[in-house]
Order: C-alpha cells, then sequence, then structure tokens
C-alpha cells in the first residue's frame, strides 16, 4: 500500500514538474479570476456563469485590461447563484467606459453580516481607486437586501446610486425564522446618493410568487420604485430575467463618454 501510494505522490510530483517547465498542454493550473473576455468565449451560458461564480469572495475586476476608469459598477448577486443570470447583463455593460466588478459573498449568512462585507469591499474600492466620480451598484435578489442596508450607513465619500433589482426588502419567511430579520429599516440612504427599486410583478416572479404578500414591498424615504412589466420579449419577466432587463435599461445612462 504504501509502495503505491509513494508511486502516485512521485508520478503527481513529475506531472507537475512537466507543466511547469515544459508547458504541456492539458496540464492546468489552479484558474485565476474570471474575465469579462473569458466569459464572452465561453458558449454555454451556464458554464459561463460557474465560471463567474469561482471569483474570490469580495470584489473582483472583470475587465482588468481596461486599465482605470472615472466611474465603476459593482453587481452583487443573490441567494444561491449559479452566475447565470449575471452573464448576459455584465456583457452589456462591458464597453460602456466603466470598471466593471462582480462582489461575490456568503450569501448563506444573514442580512447585517453580508452588509458588513459589501461595505468594508465598497470603503477598499474607494481608497483604492482615487479618481473614481461614481459607482453604481446593481443588486439582485437577497443582494439587493444587504446592498440597501450598507447604503443606510455612513457615505463612502464618493457618489453612489444603487439599484435594486427583484430584492425581498420586506423580509421572507426564513430570513425571519433565521436571522430575526423583519425587512429593512424604513430609514434614509444616508451612504447613497439616490436608490431605486426595480420590482417584478409578484404572480411572474418565481421566487415569491407562493408568497401570499409580495416580499419586494417596502416603505422606504426616497426610494424610488419602477414596476417591471410582466412580460419581456415574448416571454415571462421573471426573477432572474429582470436583471437583463433593467441592465439594457441603464446601460444608456451608464456609458461614460470617451471611456472615462
Amino acid at each position: 500500500m504504501h509502495a503505491r501510494l509513494s508511486a502516485r505522490i512521485l508520478t503527481a510530483a513529475l506531472s507537475l514538474a512537466l507543466c511547469s517547465t515544459l508547458g504541456v498542454a492539458g496540464c492546468k493550473g489552479p484558474a485565476g479570476p474570471p474575465t469579462l473576455a473569458e466569459l464572452r468565449a465561453i458558449d454555454d451560458p451556464s458554464k459561463a456563469g460557474a465560471r463567474l461564480m469561482e471569483a474570490p469572495r469580495g470584489l473582483t475586476r472583470l475587465d482588468p485590461e481596461a486599465g482605470a476608469q472615472r466611474a465603476a459598477i459593482v453587481a452583487v448577486h443573490g441567494f444561491d447563484s449559479g452566475g447565470k443570470e449575471w452573464v448576459e447583463p455584465l456583457l452589456t455593460l462591458a464597453d460602456n467606459g466603466a470598471e466593471i466588478y462582480f462582489f461575490r459573498w456568503n450569501d448563506k449568512q444573514c442580512p447585517e453580516s453580508g452588509a458588513n462585507d459589501l461595505e468594508a469591499a465598497l470603503r477598499d474600492l474607494v481608497g483604492g481607486a482615487p479618481q473614481l466620480d461614481r459607482i453604481t451598484v446593481l443588486a439582485h435578489s437577497y443582494g439587493g437586501v444587504i446592498a440597501a442596508l450598507t447604503a443606510q450607513r455612513a457615505p463612502l465619500g464618493k457618489p453612489v446610486d444603487l439599484h435594486i433589482i427583484a430584492s425581498p426588502l420586506a423580509s421572507v419567511p426564513k430570513m425571519r425564522q433565521l436571522c430575526d430579520f423583519t425587512g429593512v429599516p424604513e430609514a434614509a440612504a444616508t451612504g447613497a446618493d439616490s436608490w431605486r427599486q426595480w420590482r417584478t410583478v409578484h404572480a411572474a416572479d418565481g421566487a415569491f410568487r407562493d408568497l401570499e404578500v409580495d416580499p419586494q414591498v417596502a416603505e422606504l424615504p426616497d426610494l424610488e420604485v419602477t414596476a417591471l412589466p410582466e412580460t419581456y420579449e415574448d416571454g415571462r419577466l421573471g426573477h432572474n430575467r429582470a436583471i437583463t432587463y433593467v441592465t439594457r435599461e441603464l446601460d444608456p445612462q451608464l456609458t461614460v463618454a470617451d471611456g472615462g
């Protein structure tokens, strides 16, 4: 047994040595952070989404080759995301002259903890990119809850526009049960210059339609609410498809002249 184990270890060591010194085809080390260029090259949206979710926790810049820009867009996923729902929207935003970031976080934790992580990441972004004039946050589903909580905290020192997409701001039974979370407090967005909620039609949203009360409905000061249509492109405009609709609507507004 020990001889077989030693042989396997020796084989693995030799393979690693060949890969590193000769660049043998088919040898792959750990993948680096995903990029927009890489996602665009993957034909299968599910595989592209899985690659996106291989990003390390925290903020990952998806277009590092573009260099420093004056605007940044931060995408925040929801609960148990497979990433697929973000691929097309992120590629839609790829050429608008802003830095594109994806925030991956532990979506199995309670909202306040998630908000702590997002706030810390955004403060790090502001501290490390003094050239930024504005940050736009696009947050989906549970991600919209933590983004709204973050927006109610101290200002980041840069103008921030928050777009909340198909998010249960009034909480859902599981969050009440596990986290004693009854919804985003009725407080102003002191940490954002604007916040806008994009609400799906309750009956068309697969994540919410079985709930008696629409968890998206919350009364928050100065919150701009946009009701999404029930259908889009000859199909139902559901929970995940809402991201595509919103990014297409916002893309012309988010485009930065001359890339900065």
